[in-house]
């Protein structure tokens, strides 16, 4: 599709593919200005991830555009980002206690935002966290997104199995603390560059997240924040993405400025903390 000219969208190049679709940076002609445009296979599936994230304003959440059709090709069109996927970062480098705790703030606040909507975005994982080039993390795809009801349905097996909750592996019914515990895995694999739950088989790896504890992150700062997103049970975790984002505040000095905004009230939780929380808010934004 490298040169074609979908609608007013000339596709420049292939930025990306996975499991739920292919993403093409594009020109639009009208605008004069670089999109993003998502194919995916099946066309319910786009019209809902397109319905689902365009719903959710949020500087964390990359923003959808438009949703068109050329040639009975429907695709989504996007904000355009230069950087990486925090999936690919983690393969370059292991990254610092302080980077994990900024990355993990980001993305609980926009997760947030899309828990107060009612929608549940289940497949937290490193390839759907888009880290820009001024290093602010964006939560992508929402393919498999749901909003959950009050109405009984049948579960399905969905997300990326070495970041389900217990209760995505065992198919029940699932709310925001699903997204918490698989922003608890992800921020596991921030500090030690592993995964918790590690199988030979896609068996043994749903094994091993419902029933086995994980090995220790071995950062004693924030190792009990770690261990409660990890909890089996949905009702030992925090019970929302403002819970653990008030945790993760009680590593800050009393007062910190963040990007314009001044988050006062939180005193250092150690005085003897090992490393410079500070930096980390210097360079976080939160609404």
């Amino acid at each position: 599709m490298i040169g074609e000219t979908l609608s007013h969208y000339h596709i420049v190049r292939r930025v990306g593919k996975g499991g739920m679709g292919v993403v093409y940076k594009a020109r639009d002609t009208r605008l004069g200005r670089f999109v993003a445009l998502k194919f995916v296979a099946e066309p319910r599936r786009l019209r809902e991830e397109a319905r689902m994230a365009s719903a959710l304003n949020h500087p964390g959440i990359c923003t959808i555009y438009d949703i068109d059709e050329d040639g009975g090709r429907p695709f989504i069109v996007m904000e355009f980002m230069e950087g990486q996927t925090l999936k690919q970062k983690l393969s370059e480098q292991r990254l610092s206690v302080e980077k994990a705790i900024g990355y993990t703030l980001q993305i609980a606040d926009a997760l947030g935002k899309a828990h107060a909507k009612g929608i549940v975005h289940r497949d937290i994982n490193p390839s759907n966290l888009f880290v820009t080039e001024d290093d602010r993390v964006k939560l992508l795809d929402f393919g498999i997104a749901k909003v959950v009801t009050s109405e009984v349905s049948r579960p399905a097996l969905t997300g990326t199995v070495c970041y389900m909750s217990p209760e995505q592996a065992r198919l029940e019914q699932v709310d925001g603390r699903s997204d918490i515990f698989s922003l608890g895995v992800v921020l596991y694999e921030m500090l030690t560059g592993r995964r918790p739950f590690r199988g030979r088989s896609i068996r043994e790896t749903i094994w091993r997240i419902v029933c086995v504890e994980p090995e220790p992150v071995g950062v004693p700062e924030i190792e009990d924040i770690v261990s409660r997103c990890l909890r089996k049970d949905p009702k030992e975790r925090y019970q929302s993405t403002h819970e653990l984002i008030a945790a993760l505040r009680g590593l800050k000095p009393a007062t910190t400025e963040v990007t314009g905004h001044v988050v006062a009230g939180f005193s250092p939780r150690s005085e003897t903390t090992q490393f410079d929380i500070t930096s980390v808010w210097t360079s976080v934004q939160m609404n």
